[in-house]
């Protein structure tokens, strides 16, 4: 075989795999996972309630996801915290991303303390987008002051996320195309994170 097409083999080094997993934003790799899962969740659940696509979504359809609005909100709040401080990657905004999550957790616990109504299913998850538009906006700024990737791609998103809320809050799809509305919202609100967490991840220094 010709020397140039042989392969070099390295040694897979360990210690050098997990010191790059530490850079990694797991603060926003976090949220864009949340928002990946519950825009699915939400695309398979029949507004009406019955058993949905795969028989995973709860049988009280809208209502059955209102409920799962503070759960969502704790997970995502301790996922945001815990990662921003664990990633050697430096945070977003400096404490601004920490002090989110702790909001996030938060509100979940204080959500929890009240009943399910189907009329709040529209304002619960428009504050959700907004929360979510929120956090695209600070990963812009930050882009923006580090000069890291397409800060305005980012603030788009934030942008059209933000509208899509908006629609939620006002229901203007009705119950039936509400769903479509907000498991868009999460959709597009996710790969805002997906790119803020590529771009935002320290890069390993060249040798």
């Amino acid at each position: 075989m010709p020397e140039e097409y042989e392969l070099e083999y390295k040694e897979f080094d360990a210690k050098a795999f997990v010191a790059r997993l530490s850079d990694v934003k797991w603060g926003l790799v976090a949220m864009a996972a949340c928002c990946f899962f519950m825009a699915f969740y939400v695309f398979v659940t029949p507004p009406q309630g019955g058993r949905g696509l795969f028989l995973i979504t709860p049988l009280g359809g809208a209502e059955g996801l209102l409920s799962a609005v503070p759960w969502c909100a704790i997970v995502m709040g301790l996922a945001v915290f815990f990662g921003s401080v664990a990633s050697r990657s430096p945070r977003t905004l400096g404490w601004a991303e920490p002090v989110l999550g702790v909001a996030m957790l938060l509100a979940g616990l204080w959500a929890l303390n009240f009943p399910v109504s189907l009329p709040a299913f529209a304002v619960t998850y428009g504050a959700m987008g907004i929360v979510a538009a929120f956090y695209l906006l600070l990963v812009a700024l930050d882009m923006y002051v580090r000069e890291a990737g397409q800060w305005l791609a980012v603030l788009a998103v934030a942008g059209a996320t933000w509208v899509l809320a908006f629609m939620s809050l006002l229901g203007v799809a009705g119950l039936d195309g509400q769903l479509g509305v907000v498991a868009l919202m999460l959709f597009v609100a996710a790969w805002g994170f997906v790119y803020g967490a590529l771009e935002l991840t320290q890069k390993p220094a060249e040798a």
